[in-house]
């Protein structure tokens, strides 16, 4: 039975998603003139590589959009691994989620017959960042045709990175952006950060022609930064953006501090 529901945004283009997981985590992966490269690389209990191989087999390598356990799980499958200096110690010491919750999570309401039969969850341990390459804020990873631009949006988490390919328009946000409530209470979370973050993006707004999630519908629609700061502008303006002020609703948009 297969885990990975892998469909094409173009010719050149994949998101391959894993929906029988309440998390429905995208990964995104793009073929390229000299390697290919994949935006987050999924939790991990299915192993991904061959499924890579089969779309195209030349060099893969993967870029961290955040340090969570559901986009990590199979950076060991890659010749190369990008990640923002921020992330560095948070995959070192696991700081975002321990370790006990994360091995309940990877198979919390999954169907067993889902769960491969070599998969050993005492065992299963994240990617820890070793050997991994650092990229910051404006640097841009060439595949030789596309040019993959990094920039740092910090609110989800502080290592967060978006991805902008400025040929196709696409902007890769990770969890940065995703449909639905837009969750701002954890420890991880910066709803000051996320404020700047989104100015920052709005600059290239009318270069954008698709905003592309790591969870749920992959497609956000191109106006999704606009409102979603729109909503974090409004909730600024009532003094409401701060953790614990509670569900705040603008429009048809909700941000939860």
């Amino acid at each position: 039975m297969n885990w990975f529901d892998i469909n094409k945004i173009d010719y050149k283009t994949y998101v391959i998603s894993e929906n029988k997981h309440y998390e429905k985590t995208n990964i995104y992966f793009l073929i390229g003139k000299n390697f290919n490269v994949c935006i987050d690389s999924g939790m991990g209990l299915h192993k991904i590589g061959h499924v890579l191989d089969k779309i195209d087999n030349k060099e893969r390598r993967v870029i961290t959009t955040h340090s969570h356990w559901d986009h990590i799980g199979n950076h060991d499958e890659f010749d190369e691994v990008y990640f923002h200096k921020n992330a560095k110690d948070l995959l070192k010491t696991g700081e975002l989620t321990t370790l006990e919750v994360i091995r309940q999570e990877i198979v919390k309401d999954i169907d067993k017959k889902y769960i491969p039969k070599e998969f050993e969850i005492d065992t299963y341990k994240p990617y820890d960042g070793r050997n991994g390459l650092v990229v910051e804020d404006g640097d841009i990873i060439d595949q030789g045709d596309r040019q993959l631009e990094i920039i740092h949006t910090p609110g989800h988490t502080i290592d967060s990175i978006s991805i902008f390919e400025k040929e196709t328009g696409y902007l890769f946000v990770g969890d940065f952006l995703y449909s639905g409530p837009l969750y701002c209470r954890s420890d991880n979370n910066d709803p000051n950060a996320y404020y700047t973050s989104l100015e920052k993006l709005l600059r290239k707004n009318y270069e954008i022609t698709k905003i592309l999630s790591a969870h749920y519908d992959p497609d956000l629609g191109k106006d999704y930064i606009a409102k979603t700061f729109e909503l974090l502008k409004k909730a600024k303006e009532d003094r409401k953006l701060e953790k614990g002020s509670g569900n705040y609703k603008y429009k048809d948009m909700e941000i939860i501090l």
